[in-house]
């Protein structure tokens, strides 16, 4: 594997030409308790300081919600961050910036009461909890995006390469960002870089989630360290290849992450916004 060191810097030196170059006055980062956030959150402190990093807090009202608090608590004390707690998830907090959240909308209320009713009432329909995750997503993205033209302030995006390819992303959440500093990484290698910045075992050991319903988690049916060896190997002889054999896989592992690739080339056609080039980052 590469010099983790170097790989750090690049990403530094991404994220702080594209913040001088746009004369902006820092950076936005919405923390959720998990790896990506934590992870993007760190570089950026590592790349322009402390001082020009502002964090906001916006998880939503489901079981992890305390969770994921104490893990965002535990990363802002490690790299010396604060935050702010929006009131259209939870009661606010101290923060970066001294404002008052607004009373959330009927509109964001009566979205909040039907996801909640689908979830109690419909919990296993996953495709209606996925409609309102994203509509979640998109609102959160919007709020954010108001902050950053406030502050006049690069939102950064949280995206890894393993989600960017199989389409685990909101397209009116993470393509409206300004930045992607960790697109072109895979998520197991987000991992082993996370550790070596020293971010905390707990969220480096989380299971990933995106936190749409009631124990959801991002790993369907597959870990992100089988995910990624078929990605790898999939992007060595194509999308198009009729025989793939990959060690410690099953056919029909690679056979669903292949057509979880082929469905994002097919109907996500937005474009994503400046990110680092994909360099091979493991040894061959």
């Amino acid at each position: 594997m590469k010099n983790l060191d170097h790989e750090i810097n690049r990403i530094c030196k991404f994220i702080k030409e594209n913040v001088s170059k746009t004369k902006s006055n820092g950076v936005i980062i919405a923390l959720s308790g998990g790896l990506d956030s934590a992870f993007v959150a760190a570089l950026s402190t590592k790349a322009i300081g402390t001082k020009h990093v502002h964090c906001y807090f916006l998880r939503y009202k489901y079981a992890s919600l305390e969770i994921d608090k104490r893990h965002t608590d535990a990363l802002c004390k490690k790299f010396g961050l604060t935050y702010e707690e929006n009131r259209f998830v939870s009661k606010s907090t101290k923060a970066s910036f001294a404002s008052q959240s607004s009373k959330p909308s009927f509109f964001y209320r009566l979205i909040r009461h039907t996801a909640n009713t689908v979830n109690t009432f419909i919990v296993n329909n996953k495709y209606l909890l996925l409609i309102f995750g994203n509509i979640d997503a998109t609102m959160r993205a919007g709020y954010l995006c108001k902050k950053a033209h406030e502050h006049n302030c690069l939102l950064m995006g949280t995206t890894n390469r393993s989600e960017r390819l199989i389409g685990y992303f909101t397209k009116f959440d993470e393509c409206e960002c300004d930045l992607q500093p960790i697109l072109h990484l895979y998520k197991t290698e987000i991992v082993e870089v996370a550790k070596h910045l020293g971010i905390p075992d707990g969220i480096i050991n989380r299971v990933p989630s995106a936190d749409f319903w009631y124990r959801h988690t991002d790993e369907k049916g597959l870990t992100y360290q089988k995910v990624d060896k078929i990605l790898i190997e999939l992007e060595k002889i194509g999308i198009n290849t009729q025989e793939c054999k990959i060690n410690d896989t099953t056919e029909k592992e690679v056979s669903k992450v292949l057509n979880m690739v082929k469905r994002v080339k097919q109907k996500h056609k937005g474009r994503f916004p400046p990110c680092l080039e994909f360099e091979g980052f493991y040894e061959q």
